[in-house]
């Protein structure tokens, strides 16, 4: 089971604080409240441009940019294309940010990536699902609204990923045991089950998903199962795409933030950055998709 870590994305959040920004940027940007996954992206949209009439459409498509949790500016012209966002911003060139050429630099690849192959796709959700798990190396802070603060701290997360609809499920976790796992799992399964879908084959790598409380429970749910070969965490792309795209945009999150609260913003704030980046990715869609419309809508297709 590949274990990816936050670290890279830390590092750079602390080291943001002394970076400076354009002063064009909206000095709105931060003020967008979260809700349930199924409302974000409705929210977002409807929150009144306070300074756009003013603003130039570099400035306008920046200021969407933040609001849409630093989502790639080709979705965000995909999205104007389509009239999700206001459809002058498509044809205008997009700025460099300094937060996110930090969190998503990498080194260069040394061969080209291959054509497609000829995989057989999903036809329906929960048809196939692809899980694999994250490790920090900096313990996140838990949220607590009310008692002793604890000393308790998230140090995994596990994250499903639907190849029907692309919709990613994310479940935080203080350790990595089979125990925790497994709840992971029954977590996804009552969240899928909300939604009327059943699920019938899990795809991983091995680790704790070759083990036999995890197999047991696949077994008991009459589900199958499959594994990557050895040495082959490639064969499991699907979800450790998924979690490199979540780490960029959480990064990205982070030193944006810092560079603006350096007094207050810490890495250990990484579980929320990383809930955050997956429920707007949930929400926005992929610009690799035939459209750019939300995950959710599909989870709903017949």
């Amino acid at each position: 089971m590949a274990k990816h870590s936050l670290q890279r994305h830390s590092s750079n959040a602390n080291e943001g604080a002394s970076t400076s920004q354009n002063e064009g940027a909206s000095k709105s940007q931060n003020e967008v409240a979260y809700a349930s996954e199924d409302t974000i992206l409705s929210q977002l949209l409807d929150i009144d441009l306070l300074s756009t009439k003013a603003a130039t459409p570099t400035q306008q498509l920046l200021c969407w940019y933040h609001r849409l949790n630093h989502r790639s500016f080709s979705l965000l012209k995909s999205m104007a294309n389509e009239g999700k966002l206001p459809r002058h911003l498509a044809s205008k060139d997009h700025p460099r940010y300094a937060a996110c050429e930090m969190a998503t630099a990498h080194r260069k690849p040394w061969r080209n990536r291959r054509a497609p192959s000829g995989l057989r796709k999903a036809k329906r959700p929960g048809q196939c699902i692809s899980v694999d798990q994250l490790k920090s190396p900096i313990p996140g802070l838990m949220g607590q609204m009310k008692g002793i603060p604890t000393t308790k701290r998230f140090n995994y997360a596990t994250v499903f990923v639907d190849h029907y609809s692309d919709m990613s499920y994310l479940v935080l976790q203080e350790t990595d045991t089979a125990d925790e796992t497994l709840a992971a799992k029954h977590s996804f399964e009552a969240f899928a089950r909300t939604h009327a879908i059943q699920i019938q084959h899990y795809h991983a790598g091995n680790g704790r998903f070759a083990e036999n409380l995890w197999t047991n429970d696949v077994r008991k749910q009459g589900q199958t199962m499959s594994y990557c070969g050895v040495s082959a965490n490639w064969q499991n792309g699907i979800a450790e795409k998924r979690i490199k795209d979540l780490q960029d945009l959480a990064g990205t999150q982070l030193i944006h933030a810092k560079i603006r609260w350096p007094g207050v913003i810490d890495a250990r704030l990484w579980p929320y950055t990383l809930t955050t980046a997956n429920d707007v990715y949930n929400q926005t869609g992929s610009v690799q998709k035939e459209n750019s419309e939300g995950t959710h809508s599909a989870i709903h297709r017949p």
